[in-house]
């Protein structure tokens, strides 16, 4: 049974550092996708519970995603990557 997630983002070009926790998550419109064929757990949810960190600095962009969708079975949980 394979099964596709992501989790989406909108990070604001003019600001350099983001912190955001639970409910202010939906200031850059957090999104999870769960794409299977699985019942009661498959479609897209707000990510309202978790805390997101950005960084820009020297043209690169950091950023540290950790999150949970309450009553899904999820395999990712956290995200970190910094893209130049």
């Amino acid at each position: 049974n394979s099964c596709r997630e992501e989790a989406l983002f909108e990070s604001p070009n003019q600001v350099n550092k983001i912190n955001l926790e639970n409910d202010e998550l939906e200031a850059v419109e957090m999104i999870f996708g769960k794409h299977c064929f699985c019942r009661g757990q498959a479609g897209i949810y707000n990510i309202k519970k978790g805390r997101l960190n950005i960084l820009k600095e020297n043209k690169t962009t950091s950023f540290n995603l950790e999150f949970e969708i309450p009553n899904i079975d999820h395999k990712i949980k956290m995200i970190s990557e910094s893209i130049k």
